[in-house]
């Protein structure tokens, strides 16, 4: 028979042992059920909803009709790929904007799978000479089944910036602006990436991304879409044309509920770094999150910001003394880089007056962009034009021009002399008719009796004129 050894009392240290094996054992079960119960879960299958040619007879979209000018054609000589494109024309009645916002339009509906993830990617080609609107290019729109839309397009002010505009976001009524940090070429492909995740309704945490030729040119994770209550969904995309001047030409649009990718491109599927030191993180959220908060741009009017030598910056005052500010601008005038204005500001003051050397007087672009991003100690936010919120401004095109010359002032004229004054002309006394009498070769002529009468003596032949006067 074997003899089963003898076993020692356990002492504390394997008792303590025991249990946090046991602990350990415990949360391995409560990790595997849980892995068991995600992995029984079926999630939504990832999907492309289509990947359109935009050519004639290999398209889900209707060309539209009934307008001022025929707003898309299908082009056979200028294509990505397959046999065609899609070519929005905006011509004559888009340009300029005060006529083209009535004159100017038309688009095309195609609807898919209701989805609060929305990816979409196709390529894009604008015409060498084109002109952007003063104001918005629109390219494309979605629309949510509640009160949200977007509106991806080009502007704003003529520099071909690739922004969104998010109409009843954060609140209905509300629209928003973002942009990206891409300006977009000329005569050339470019395939470009959007991402729409809706937020948890009543929660700004949707999400709005974008990528040029496979760069991420946006990031926000802060998109309040939806109010409390909202369960809406994306349900269509729509190609729009309205304002510019030239041709757009569209290629491969393709839409899904996953990232679908560039031609021959690859996507980046790496997982995110993992979180070193959670307080450093959680500091630069804060400092993200008061800027985004704290920044509502109030700068001068149009004119006064660029003609001016002084333009002042507003924002919510902070309680935190320690979070400083810095500010940074670019302009028509220095070639559009950043250049500083001021560091360290204090963030509980709510005010800057920014003193600058005026712009030059001049016509065409007179644009400028206002940037800050919040600072503590080592660690600092993203500037605000990281995540499209810097505040820009522009004059209207062609309405600057130096201050007039003024005008000599004219001598003073003097009064007008007056004309003489004349003795009036006595009305002229009348010639009473004469009275003649005769007394045998005597005739008698009396102009008036009452002052003289004349007798005048006739022979054979004489003749003789007497004329009476006063």
């Amino acid at each position: 028979m074997l003899a089963v050894p003898a076993r020692d009392a356990p002492t504390e240290g394997d008792r303590q042992l025991s249990d946090e094996l046991m602990g350990g054992m415990m949360i391995i079960k409560i990790g595997l059920l849980l892995m068991s119960v995600w992995c029984w879960s079926a999630p939504a299958q990832a999907a492309t909803y289509w990947d359109d040619e935009l050519e004639s007879g290999n398209t889900g979209y209707t060309l539209p009709t009934g307008y001022a000018s025929t707003p898309m054609t299908f082009d056979t000589t200028v294509k990505f790929s397959g046999a065609g494109s899609l070519r929005y024309n905006f011509d004559a009645v888009c340009y300029p904007d005060a006529a083209a916002q009535t004159n100017c339009g038309g688009f095309s509906d195609r609807l898919f799978t209701n989805t609060g993830t929305f990816w979409r990617r196709f390529y894009i080609r604008v015409s060498s000479g084109f002109t952007w609107s003063d104001v918005y290019t629109k390219l494309m729109r979605s629309d949510t089944t509640g009160p949200n839309s977007n509106w991806w397009g080009f502007g704003m002010w003529g520099n071909g910036t690739f922004f969104v505009t998010d109409q009843n976001v954060p609140a209905v009524g509300a629209s928003s602006n973002i942009f990206t940090s891409y300006t977009m070429p000329k005569n050339q492909w470019v395939c470009l990436e959007t991402y729409e995740q809706l937020n948890t309704p009543g929660v700004a945490n949707g999400v709005q991304q974008a990528w040029a030729d496979g760069v991420q040119i946006l990031n926000r994770t802060d998109i309040q879409y939806r109010q409390t209550g909202d369960n809406s969904l994306f349900a269509n995309n729509r190609l729009y044309r309205q304002t510019g001047l030239g041709s757009i030409w569209l290629d491969r649009l393709a839409v899904g509920n996953a990232r679908i990718g560039c031609l021959g491109g690859t996507i980046d599927t790496t997982p995110p770094a993992p979180v070193i030191n959670l307080r450093v993180t959680e500091l630069w959220e804060a400092l993200t999150d008061r800027l985004s908060l704290a920044w509502q741009w109030i700068i001068p009017s149009d004119a006064q910001a660029l003609t001016n030598a002084s333009a002042t910056l507003s924002w919510q005052p902070t309680t935190d003394a320690t979070i400083r500010y810095e500010l940074r601008w670019k302009h028509f005038a220095n070639g559009w880089a950043w250049e500083p204005i001021a560091a360290n500001l204090d963030s509980t003051t709510g005010t800057y007056a920014q003193t600058f050397s005026a712009l030059p007087e001049t016509t065409g672009d007179r644009g400028a962009c206002w940037d800050a991003r919040a600072v503590r100690g080592s660690l600092a936010s993203p500037w605000l034009s990281e995540s499209g919120q810097q505040r820009c401004v522009q004059m209207p095109v062609g309405t600057v021009s130096p201050d007039p010359v003024p005008l000599p002032t004219p001598s003073p004229v003097p009064p007008p002399v007056p004309a003489p004054v004349h003795d009036p002309v006595p009305a002229p006394v009348p010639v009473p008719p004469a009275t003649v009498t005769m007394s045998g070769d005597k005739v008698f002529i009396a102009c008036d009796p009452t002052r003289y009468t004349r007798a005048l003596t006739t022979g054979t032949g004489t003749k003789r004129t007497i004329t009476c006067k006063p």
